[in-house]
């Protein structure tokens, strides 16, 4: 199961702002009222990083959920798996549904393909299929239907799970991209300051 990515980028917004104490901190020596590029730059990679943790926080989100999810199913899953292996004979035997599985399915909107009135397989609600077999209380279900509704939670285990390692994946992506961008920014941001105070030591 994936684990949230770390939001954090490599470079602190606050190590590119300008020092108050900057020779550039009111604009170009000798060139007053003019727009300080370093300042204006720091300020929109401040506001880049600002857009970037609102964009992880929402992708990490959406991670604990799907995890969450498969927990919660996996969970569901076993019990229903340890109902099943309690039966003495598979055949004859019959279990009644443990409590909250119902109340999980609709919450997550999970749902059972069944064969319908038609014997066409479709996917319905658990309350759905427990009526299309006439157990609507979840009661003296057989091992086969039993093993039909831990198959539908095992199918959304197996979802979320792999959309969570997409959206890892994802996740990882975008901030090394991210962080690729606000090296490089910076890079050029020293090398064009470096030029510009080379050109000011020339002509003074």
């Amino acid at each position: 199961m994936a684990t949230a990515v770390s939001n954090q980028p490599n470079l602190a917004p606050s190590r590119l702002q300008t020092e108050a104490s900057s020779p550039w901190a009111n604009g170009y020596p000798g060139a007053r009222g003019m727009l300080n590029p370093f300042l204006l730059y720091a300020k929109i990679m401040q506001q880049a990083a600002e857009l970037n943790q609102v964009s992880m926080e929402q992708l990490n989100d959406l991670i604990d959920a799907q995890n969450t999810l498969a927990r919660g199913a996996g969970e569901k899953a076993a019990e229903l798996l340890a109902l099943q292996k309690g039966m003495a004979n598979p055949a004859k035997d019959t279990g009644d549904l443990p409590p909250g599985i119902d109340a999980f399915f609709d919450a997550n909107g999970l749902k059972v393909s069944a064969k319908d009135k038609d014997g066409k397989v479709v996917d319905m609600s658990l309350n759905e299929y427990l009526k299309s077999i006439g157990k609507e209380k979840g009661k003296d279900l057989s091992y086969a239907e039993l093993d039909r509704i831990r198959s539908a939670l095992e199918m959304a285990k197996e979802q979320a799970s792999s959309m969570s390692n997409r959206l890892t994946a994802k996740a990882q992506t975008y901030l090394s991209n991210y962080n690729n961008a606000f090296q490089a920014a910076s890079n050029a941001i020293k090398s064009c300051g470096e030029n510009v105070s080379g050109i000011i030591r020339n002509c003074s």
